[in-house]
């Protein structure tokens, strides 16, 4: 997973991966080629770790990643703790820090002195890829922004309590609908950015939707 971090006054990424049957790691990306003899990681602790990383003084924000292991034989492998992914079909991990600022302090506050077992409970499950579209560009789903405002105002003009995603986290096979999971921790590229995606769950908050 890379971090922004500093070392020995060399500021830069900080990339960590547990590999524990490699015999060797590198990370590969648009900053070097994608050359995997050029930015070995080392072992941290002892052998039995598993644990490698290396650091960086670049890549910048957004640039894309792979990992390749040596364990009988080169692999090229996807990291999987990425908090952002390139959009599919394209399959690496990217170098993603967010600027992003919530804004549903309100909320915060009031579910803070909610008693969820003695109020009603009415829950909205959604599809993103599916629930709306665009039929005057080639009938594509809507974007995490675009469905903000969209899906806050059907909270707002129902009995809603809550709103349910059909899973969000990144996946290769868009018929799967989300449940061929491979970046558990990246929600999926095809309709925005991380912060897009936060930008989306504030606005539901700030609407009173959980």
């Amino acid at each position: 997973m890379p971090t922004f971090a500093s070392w020995q006054g060399v500021q830069g990424t900080s990339f960590a991966v547990w590999a524990p049957n490699a015999a060797g790691v590198s990370v590969v990306g648009d900053f070097n080629s994608w050359d995997g003899r050029l930015d070995m990681m080392r072992m941290l602790g002892i052998q039995e770790s598993g644990k490698y990383s290396c650091l960086k003084s670049q890549p910048a924000r957004g640039i894309s990643l792979r990992f390749v292991t040596k364990a009988g034989g080169l692999a090229i492998k996807s990291d999987p703790f990425a908090l952002a992914t390139e959009c599919p079909p394209a399959t690496a991990s990217r170098v993603y820090h967010s600027d992003y600022s919530f804004n549903d302090a309100a909320w915060i506050s009031t579910r803070e002195n909610h008693d969820p077992l003695r109020s009603p409970v009415s829950i909205y499950e959604m599809h993103i890829g599916s629930w709306r579209r665009v039929p005057e560009e080639g009938n594509r789903p809507l974007s995490y922004r675009e469905l903000a405002p969209r899906s806050s105002s059907t909270y707002q003009t129902s009995a809603l309590t809550h709103v349910e995603f059909l899973p969000v986290m990144e996946h290769p096979f868009t018929g799967s609908w989300g449940y061929e999971t491979t970046g558990y921790y990246a929600p999926t590229a095809r309709y925005g950015s991380p912060d897009d995606f936060r930008y989306l769950i504030d606005c539901l908050h700030q609407n009173g939707s959980e």
